[in-house]
């Protein structure tokens, strides 16, 4: 019997884009750290009740996203995102999350600083950053 343990396991997801193999025609797919990041990403621009039978995974960032732009927003904003990162994305451990705000473009720069849980690889920090603006 060849159980894998946590640490040797590799990660795999379907890339958001949905791309497909030119000539077998699968989707392409995207693993290890790349997985995670796409998923940390994931986790927080999920909207409420977006998720079929698991209305609790949301970040409710977009909800915040038309309250004005103030130091309470960017606070709220930062907690909202570090609460679903470590509520439901295992894998990673936080380090922090940074909130910049945009007010002429009426966006928020975002960025999120953790390492890999299980990693075998010496302990990386990891960086995912993006932009968020509201939409009407």
């Amino acid at each position: 019997m060849n159980l894998k343990t946590p640490s040797q396991r590799k990660y795999t997801d379907i890339r958001n884009s949905f791309e497909t193999h030119p000539i077998s025609k699968d989707l392409l797919t995207i693993s290890g750290e790349d997985s995670i990041k796409q998923s940390v990403q994931n986790l927080i621009l999920t909207q409420t009740e977006e998720k079929p039978f698991h209305p609790e995974i949301s970040s409710g960032i977009y909800n915040l996203l038309f309250e004005p732009i103030s130091s309470v927003s960017v606070t709220m904003l930062e907690k909202a995102i570090s609460d679903v990162i470590t509520t439901f994305e295992p894998r990673v451990l936080l380090e922090g999350v940074v909130v910049v705000p945009d007010e002429e473009k009426n966006s928020y720069g975002i960025t999120v600083i953790y390492t890999l849980v299980n990693n075998p690889q010496p302990v990386q920090v990891q960086e995912l950053s993006f932009f968020i603006e509201r939409r009407r």
